[in-house]
């Protein structure tokens, strides 16, 4: 596509000089930066309605993160993008349907993919937007819907052959076992088939709601009266049956066609008291090829409706559907009604994060052909998004359309004698639409037929379209984006989320279930008592080397979470940390006694006296920083080891304890083969729990424990070179020697006494220094080996065991199947037999489910980059 960049300064004049560029037949998508409203742009554009309508525009939006565009139909890369109008530079006009938006990030970022959504609907572009994990769990789950009629059959076939088998009263209960885990699944696949998906549509009076409503529909159910405003929740039911029922205060009423319930519900809004709301009712609808299917439609009374309480009727729908729709007539704008009644219930979309299933819509778009004002639908929806954000909505989408040109489209065929309307074009179209016309004058149906052709003739006086149908007249109504865009909100957002826990629900009964035949694998066919002991001496030998393997396992377990040598190592350090971190703090007290007695050499009677009476500062200003910046540095370098050592530490040991669950892995694929060989068994297939061990790494909180340590020294310094007692206070007592007229006296330097106390002085502060070291030491150590030995090493032990216990009590299970009295081996081994046999009709019965459940687990993998039938995935 041709995309052209404005500039911030002169964006209108390059936007007026290239449409009058271009030729009729090509379009460029201007992108203006991403700071600057849209609608504000178009305001200041001079162009005529022809030019306007033209227009394509749409705000830049720049990804922070990985961005691909991908061909959705053979799944392949065309390109990485970086922002939006790189994408639309690499797509082609014409190849629109194949293009779908995959964003690689790690946050659940909706407003930004409803943004980039906005963006497409003004540009017209209906291009699905989703986060690379959508695209994975959309594909899983769509293997699974194609895949669900074939499996529910074959559960259903599974059931009822399995339930008609005639068995020994021995066996009854492993039939009722295997029945139960079956039923299960069934009521998982019941559930799934019966879920309804919802959409509540809300408006005020006269905004063309109902007529959307039938528009979803497909036929015109609602009253579409202007008189006439919906006095209560309708809901619209999809009806299996294909009758048409009103249920409504307890009682059911059947219609014989659409024209009939409507009529009834015409006549009940006339009677009913003008303005106040009555009870919610529920139409059960016919599913018309144009409608949505499994679709449950909410028609709700408008805020403006005297006597209804529609703060609350908002609450109640906002809470229970899946998408909630608000239509706004292109006339009013954005009127007090429906700004007030929005305000009011953003707390609802709030509580119940439903802003990403808000979709707006702009209805009677087609009266910008006649208003006097710019007929522009970018400038119109821009403007309407601005202000719902002022509101504080978000994540939000907005549509234009003309629902009563798409309904239009779709009714008048159906009406008698205008069936061919669908097969004709341009003039042809037309003059059919007179011929419908003639056989209605005077009838209910004429002003619909009158309408559709009246947009038809829009679409060639202000699109310049000349051989229009009834298609595209209902695509530039803009119903069928919506259609599909409600479809996505509520496919992506709704039915994934609950089929992947339907999925996961199905797979823990498939497990379960071929566990079940876990006993007929290990059992063998040879009929002879001598053999059969033989064999299952053999088992159990077998059996006891596996446990004997878990006991060394554990073992290793115990030796792999032993912190000591860690422990150590970090005590070992701290020691010599201790020799470091003196050293630094003796040297610089050195460095800084000496600086001082140098500068005592140098200085005058008098400049000695100034120092003694305190008129001159001697401290070395820049020391305490220094000091402090040095000893923390060494804290810091010394905590960062200590965490790197740990961490690795972490790594090593998740190494080996994944290597020990591979060797048991490899003992029990051992075990198999030793099965195999011992019974003469054609497949040994144990389902088996999946281990993903992955320790999570810590950053380590010492900071209560060094910063302590760093004041406690950086006091003692203090106290040692500062105060009355220390350094300072000494030197002065030295160079005064005793004279009490600091005014006349002189002032000499004894460096013989000063180089006494000095040495005194420095022995007193490494011993207090040490202490304070040691002390912290302590304190370090009693934190690491709390934190290893109390809460890591317990919580990795307790992950290991939970594993490897699974382990235990699979063989156990094993074990205890194949454990025969031997005071009755002769009867077993008939009664083995019988089960063998029993399980075989089982499994021939439950094959179809299984191959199909496995391709679909296939499937699923694949779509999840490999990931191994443990069905983590799910």
């Amino acid at each position: 596509m041709n995309v052209f960049r404005l500039h911030k300064v002169i964006g209108v004049l390059e936007v007026l000089t290239l449409l009058k560029e271009l030729p009729e037949n090509e379009n460029v998508v201007f992108i203006l930066n991403e700071k600057e409203s849209i609608y504000h742009f178009i305001e200041k554009l001079d162009i005529n309605r022809v030019n306007l309508s033209r227009l394509k525009i749409v705000n830049e939006i720049n990804f922070s993160t990985k961005a691909f565009l991908k061909d959705k139909y053979s799944n392949q890369i065309i390109s990485e993008i970086k922002s939006l109008s790189e994408a639309l530079e690499n797509m082609n006009a014409n190849e629109i349907y194949k293009y779908i938006l995959i964003l690689a990030s790690a946050d659940n970022d909706k407003c930004l993919i409803s943004d980039i959504i906005q963006q497409f609907i003004y540009l017209d572009l209906d291009i699905d937007v989703m986060l690379e994990k959508e695209e994975k769990e959309r594909d899983s789950v769509e293997t699974f819907r194609q895949h669900f009629n074939r499996l529910k059959l074959s559960v259903a076939n599974s059931h009822n052959s399995i339930f008609h088998m005639n068995v020994t009263n021995q066996l009854q209960g492993p039939k009722e076992k295997i029945l139960k885990l079956i039923d299960e699944i069934e009521l998982v696949l019941f559930d799934t088939e019966k879920k309804e998906l919802s959409i509540t549509v809300m408006a005020t009076k006269k905004s063309g709601k109902s007529v959307i409503v039938n528009s979803f529909l497909g036929n015109d159910y609602a009253p579409t009266s202007l008189e006439l405003p919906t006095l209560n929740s309708i809901v619209y039911k999809n009806n299996s049956d294909n009758d048409i029922v009103l249920d409504y205060k307890n009682e059911s009423k059947v219609f014989e066609s659409v024209d009939h319930i409507r009529n009834y519900l015409e006549e009940m809004y006339k009677n009913a008291q003008l303005g106040y709301c009555t009870e919610d009712m529920y139409i059960h609808y016919k599913v018309e090829k144009e409608s949505f299917n499994n679709f449950t439609i909410i028609d709700t009374p408008g805020p403006n409706l005297a006597g209804s309480n529609h703060r609350e009727i908002a609450y109640k729908w906002i809470e229970s559907t899946d998408v909630i729709i608000f239509v706004v007539d292109y006339s009013k704008y954005l009127t007090t009604d429906e700004e007030k009644f929005l305000s009011d219930i953003k707390t609802a979309f709030e509580k119940h994060d439903k802003f990403y299933s808000f979709i707006v819509i702009v209805n009677k778009i087609d009266l910008m052909y006649t208003s006097g004002e710019k007929g522009s639908v970018i400038r119109f929806l821009d403007f309407l998004r601005f202000k719902l954000k002022e509101l504080g909505y978000r994540g939000f989408a907005i549509f234009a359309i003309s629902a009563l040109q798409y309904f239009s489209a779709v009714k008048v065929p159906k009406l008698e004698g205008c069936e061919h309307l669908y097969e004709e074009t341009g003039e042809q179209l037309m003059a059919e639409l007179r011929t419908c016309k003639s056989k209605y004058l005077g009838k209910r149906e004429l002003s619909l037929i009158r309408t559709l052709e009246n947009y038809i003739r829009d679409l060639e006086d202000y699109h310049g379209i000349t051989d229009a149908n009834l298609n595209m007249v209902k695509e530039k109504s803009g119903m069928p984006r919506l259609m599909n865009y409600t479809d996505y909100v509520t496919y992506q957002k709704t039915t994934v989320e609950s089929l992947k826990t339907i999925m996961r629900k199905i797979d823990d009964e498939f497990v379960n279930l071929k566990n079940e035949f876990l006993t007929f694998d290990l059992i063998n066919l040879i009929d002879t008592k001598g053999v059969k002991e033989k064999k299952k001496e053999e088992l159990l030998n077998n059996i006891k080397d596996l446990f004997e393997m878990f006991d060394k396992s554990n073992l290793l377990i115990e030796e792999e979470l032993d912190f000591t040598k860690l422990k150590e190592e970090i005590n070992e350090d701290l020691k010599n940390s201790e020799d470091e971190l003196l050293k630094i703090i003796y040297e610089e007290m050195e460095k800084e006694i000496q600086n001082i007695k140098d500068s005592f050499r140098h200085k005058s009677n008098e400049e000695l006296r100034d120092i003694v009476n305190g008129d001159t500062n001697i401290i070395t200003p820049e020391f305490q920083t220094n000091f402090y910046n040095t000893i923390s540095d060494k804290f810091d370098q010394k905590i960062a080891n200590y965490e790197c050592k740990i961490n690795n530490e972490l790594d090593i040991k998740q190494k080996q304890l994944v290597t020990i669950d591979k060797e048991i892995q490899q003992s029990i694929k051992l075990f198999n083969k030793q099965l195999n060989n011992s019974f003469e068994v054609d497949s040994i297939n144990i389902t088996l729990p999946k281990l993903e061990l992955a320790f999570s790494k810590k950053n380590f909180d010492f900071s209560k424990v060094d910063i302590k340590a760093l004041t406690e020294i950086q006091n003692i310094i203090k106290k040692s070179l500062y105060q009355k007692h220390g350094v300072i206070g000494r030197l002065m007592q030295i160079i005064t020697l005793n004279h009490t007229d600091k005014r006349f006296g002189k002032y000499e330097l004894d460096y013989d006494s000063i180089d006494e106390m000095v040495a005194a002085l420095l022995q007193e502060l490494r011993n207090e220094v040490i202490n304070a070291i040691k002390e912290n030491t302590t304190k370090i150590l009693i934190y690491l080996n709390s934190y290893l030995t109390e809460e890591l090493q317990p919580k990795i032990k307790e992950e290991i065991n939970s594993m490897i216990d699974n382990y235990k009590d699979l063989i156990i299970e094993i074990k205890a199947s194949i454990q025969i009295s031997e005071d009755d081996l002769e009867n077993d081994i008939k009664f083995i037999q019988e089960k063998i046999n029993f399980f075989e009709h089982v499994n021939s019965h439950l094959q179809i489910f299984f191959e199909i459940w496995e391709n679909v687990r296939f499937h699923a993998s694949s779509s999840a980059n490999g990931m191994d039938n443990g069905f983590k995935i799910f």
